[in-house]
């Protein structure tokens, strides 16, 4: 998600450094994510490990770094359209460590499974075009990479039966980066503060001068 500054897009909780996982949506998240992960790795435990049944181990582990790649697309693009990215949230929950990478301030936080970029416009020329191409930025890099790892590994391969552990790898790599994508593009929220990428490209085109103007 790339928000950018404005009372109705911002994260109204980014500030505090010690927030919990408190909201409804974030607790939700967390459930579903640690039950498929416990219950997973225990199937993987009871049930003789091959190639096929690691495929669902290898898609939870190439999550939280797909969710670093996702932010950082939206970062990436805000840059080059010339906005000011403020800091970039990693997770929820307490914040684990702070670190700063080209001068943006980077939180990393208890659980790195979602995300959020905090922007500022800094002019309204082009400013609803922008705003989308940076919503659009998070789930397009991550097409992009399951793109790239499948033409690689052979389009007829990528969807064929896991044959090794190294195919299956390859294979949760692109599920994992096509559904999180899918589920950025869903205009669809459970934070009503905060807009999804979906929401806010379908948003960006109607989005008033005024709007950008107080959000500078």
């Amino acid at each position: 998600m790339a928000p950018p500054r404005d009372p109705l897009l911002e994260n109204p909780h980014g500030g505090p450094e010690d927030r919990d996982a408190s909201t409804t949506g974030e607790k939700i998240v967390l459930y579903i994510f640690v039950g498929l992960f416990t219950g997973l790795m225990l199937l993987e435990v009871f049930i003789e490990v091959s190639p096929s049944r690691m495929a669902s181990i290898f898609f939870l582990f190439f999550w939280m770094p797909l969710t670093i790649f996702h932010e950082a697309g939206h970062a990436m693009v805000a840059r080059w359209v010339g906005w000011r990215v403020d800091g970039v949230q990693l997770g929820f929950g307490r914040v684990w460590r702070i670190i700063r990478i080209r001068g943006i301030r980077v939180e990393v936080r208890s659980w790195p499974i979602v995300g959020m970029v905090l922007i500022t416009p800094s002019s309204v020329r082009g400013a609803r075009l922008k705003n989308a191409l940076i919503y659009a930025a998070g789930p397009g890099i991550e097409l992009i990479a399951a793109a790239l790892v499948a033409a690689m590994v052979g389009w007829d391969t990528v969807t064929g039966p896991s044959t090794s552990y190294g195919l299956a790898a390859a294979q949760a790599f692109c599920l994992a980066a096509v559904t999180g994508a899918i589920l950025n593009l869903l205009p669809i929220s459970s934070n009503p503060n905060v807009v999804t990428d979906g929401m806010g490209i379908l948003m960006s085109p109607f989005l008033t001068q005024t709007h950008f103007e107080t959000s500078m």
